[in-house]
């Protein structure tokens, strides 16, 4: 529950059973442990009817068997499945359609497919959109697919192979966006002036390295916020100046 983090081990058939003797009830986060025992059992249905908005199964062992018994939790608004390498394309599209109050979404790794990106532009609640994709290339059009969520207001690539000004191009007219942040991505003056047409209006840099004069061209638009991480590389003029002028900030 958000009063405490504990441990508990889920049972294939039995489901949590130890937490069921002792009448533990009113489970609001599921967070599971990066590569463990396939999270395929119907140990899963113990949260059917549980309160749970936040799901954490980034880099777990989650297959489609599991995903199906996720989704019988309704009230899941935010769900991270960043590099579930057992979930097929399938499991992932099958999880999100019986999702419709989901608020925040990170996925990546072998379920960038466009189809997958289909599925997330049915996301009509959809606030927050986190993409890693550093294994294949972001598809086609995949831009075109999320500029029909409605409600987004930010945005996140991390990792994005290949990633460059004519893939940014295609969420142009995303007008919801507030903030987009990129992570672990080289960023180009094409990109930074593609970027400078968003809707957003503040911007973050993680772990990225960036042309000179990418900072002073973004540095132009009207009411623009830039933040950066401490291992982010940039001009050092570009940075020192902008940061003077309560710009940029560093974190």
């Amino acid at each position: 529950t958000y009063r405490g983090m504990d441990t508990l081990k889920i049972y294939k058939e039995n489901g949590l059973s130890a937490a069921g003797k002792k009448g533990e009830k009113d489970f609001r986060a599921i967070r599971f442990k990066p590569q463990t025992d396939d999270l395929s059992g119907k140990g899963l249905a113990f949260f059917k009817n549980e309160p749970i908005d936040y799901v954490y199964a980034a880099k777990s062992a989650l297959t489609d068997e599991g995903a199906r018994e996720l989704s019988q939790i309704k009230s899941v608004r935010s769900l991270d499945l960043n590099e579930t390498e057992k979930l097929s394309e399938k499991g992932f599209i099958n999880l999100l359609s019986a999702l419709p109050n989901l608020e925040s979404l990170s996925f990546g790794s072998d379920t960038t497919t466009i189809d997958s990106f289909k599925a997330v532009s049915r996301l009509r609640n959809l606030q927050k959109l986190m993409i890693r994709s550093r294994r294949r290339p972001l598809p086609k059009q995949f831009g075109n697919e999320l500029i029909k969520l409605k409600s987004i207001t930010c945005l996140t690539l991390d990792d994005c192979m290949d990633l460059d000004e004519n893939q940014l191009k295609e969420l142009l007219p995303l007008r919801s966006l507030e903030r987009i942040a990129l992570k672990s991505q080289k960023v180009s003056i094409p990109m930074i002036k593609v970027l400078s047409r968003l809707a957003a209006t503040y911007y973050t840099f993680e772990d990225c390295t960036m042309s000179a004069g990418t900072f002073a061209e973004l540095a132009k638009k009207r009411g623009v916020k830039i933040s950066i991480d401490v291992s982010t590389t940039g001009d050092i003029g570009e940075i020192s100046d902008l940061t003077a002028k309560g710009v940029l900030q560093k974190y």
